[in-house]
């Protein structure tokens, strides 16, 4: 009768193979939210409203009218390997003469993944500036936060903090925050994380809703933190235990059976 310890070296070869193909996670609550100039505060998408983790397309006025917001996609998607928080296709316009400041706020809490107590951490955001044929002016700041609480909208660690200004032209223009990176301490339990995109837009004269003729920016932007990798000499040591194992086993069973 073969020993049971026999069989050990191929049960932790297993084990290995199903942690590593293990299935991935997405149960994020996702809200967005938008605070117009005098400080009111529009929920566009709130947990229980559609897809978990995912805010389709929607259009709608900031509180105040000043604006027209335009979001193809918000969505947060976890793996193993990192979870990233995304804005895609964000469009906003100025409908009135003037100087006004926006900001959009994304987050999502009850993430898992990726494992590790410390995550690293990179965001970044980019866009076009289209503004109105008589003039107009924009600047833009992103701003990311991680939480350790799990806090919708938590903002205990800020992850960074970027800025572009376009061209003050009448010609269209893009812009680039470029990436900033660090390191978020997430700690052992769920986390969130959140991004503040503001922008300050300014119009020669009032725009007509439905034309597009008001100072336009056109962005995306991400958040994501993933995985402190392995040190070099710790995976070189890792990846020869498989094949020593396999190793053990076969010449186990070849002494057993001679």
């Amino acid at each position: 009768m073969i020993r049971f310890r026999n069989f050990l070296p191929l049960v932790a070869i297993l084990v290995g193979v199903a942690i590593l193909g293990a299935p991935t996670r997405a149960h994020a609550d996702f809200q967005i939210d938008v605070t117009d100039s005098s400080g009111t505060t529009t929920v566009f998408f709130a947990p229980g409203t559609g897809p978990a983790a995912q805010a389709g397309l929607f259009t709608g006025l900031s509180g105040n009218g000043e604006f027209l917001i335009t979001v193809l996609a918000g969505i947060v998607t976890e793996s193993n390997a990192q979870t990233e928080l995304d804005v895609t296709n964000l469009r906003v316009e100025r409908l009135v003469a003037g100087t006004g400041t926006l900001t959009l706020t994304l987050g999502a809490n009850n993430l898992t993944l990726p494992p590790g107590t410390g995550l690293n951490w990179v965001s970044g955001a980019g866009g076009t500036y289209s503004p109105q044929p008589t003039g107009g002016e924009v600047a833009l700041t992103f701003q990311s936060y991680g939480d350790a609480n799990n806090v919708l909208l938590g903002t205990s660690q800020t992850l960074g903090s970027q800025a572009a200004v376009p061209p003050s032209s009448t010609v269209p223009s893009t812009f680039d925050t470029g990436e900033a990176t660090g390191l978020f301490t997430r700690g052992a339990g769920d986390f969130s994380l959140r991004s503040d995109i503001t922008l300050t837009i300014t119009n020669a004269a009032p725009a007509v809703p439905g034309v597009l003729d008001g100072s336009i920016v056109g962005f995306q932007g991400h958040n994501i933190v993933s995985a402190v990798p392995a040190p070099p000499s710790l995976l070189l040591a890792f990846s020869g235990l498989p094949l020593l194992g396999i190793g053990h086993w076969l010449r186990r069973r070849k002494s057993q059976t001679a």
